[in-house]
């Protein structure tokens, strides 16, 4: 093997060796950003969910886990009709079309019944775009207005039984 060759094969060694310490720091880094983000969304109190275009779960926070009564590992694949009743599960899907169809983030006011009752919630939905553009996903969050809903009406009530007493 004539030199030269000897020591552009050495040389080109040395040139993957470097690029293959490079991609395992990205791979490192990758995988410390990825740790964060499920970081941050497993300490937010409010649901946060990810599915695809085609309605199955991506990814769930720890509240989505808790609140509909499943673990991440069992949702994901999975879409509405797996996790809901077929009611809850055709609005939730009708919502992510809307979302699709006009492409901008949505907000919906919605009744879920959950182990410990009726509940209602603000959802934010939001699409999101893949590589070519189009959009792959649909993301959103849920607030829990349960509370404010019961006192309106509960003041309701208490308005109209004053209106009648006069």
């Amino acid at each position: 093997m004539p030199q030269k060759t000897r020591q552009e094969l050495l040389q080109k060694i040395k040139e993957l060796e470097l690029e293959c310490n490079q991609l395992r720091q990205e791979s490192k880094n990758t995988a410390y950003r990825d740790q964060y983000i499920r970081e941050i969304l497993d300490n937010i109190p409010a649901p946060i969910y990810l599915k695809d275009a085609q309605g199955n779960y991506k990814r769930v926070n720890k509240k989505y886990e808790e609140l509909a009564g499943v673990k991440l590992a069992d949702i994901v694949g999975k879409n509405d009709f797996d996790i809901f009743p077929q009611p809850v599960a055709e609005l939730f899907q009708s919502q992510d079309k809307e979302v699709i169809q006009q492409g901008i983030p949505l907000e919906f006011e919605e009744t879920v019944p959950l182990a410990d009752g009726i509940h209602t919630y603000i959802t934010s939905k939001f699409p999101l775009h893949g590589k070519d553009g189009a959009i792959s996903a649909v993301g959103g969050f849920c607030t829990d207005i349960t509370k404010r809903k019961l006192a309106e009406d509960a003041k309701e009530e208490l308005i109209i039984g004053l209106q009648k007493a006069q």
